[in-house]
């Protein structure tokens, strides 16, 4: 599962799948949001060229 989670001073990205778990703190001077979803492409593509089964995530982003 992703959920990108909308704080007071930007966005945290988590990302939980199987046994693995990332969390980044994108904080919003640095256009935090396309940062933290830049952050999860770069994640999801490295787990997926691990393991080139297909993931079944689901994406939840919370205003």
């Amino acid at each position: 599962m992703i959920s990108i989670e909308k704080v007071r001073n930007g966005f945290v990205l988590q990302i939980n799948e199987d046994e693995e778990e990332y969390t980044i703190v994108c904080q919003q001077e640095y256009n935090s949001m396309n940062v933290a979803l830049a952050a999860a492409c770069n994640i999801l593509i490295k787990m997926w060229h691990e393991d080139s089964e297909p993931m079944g995530l689901k994406v939840d982003v919370i205003p």
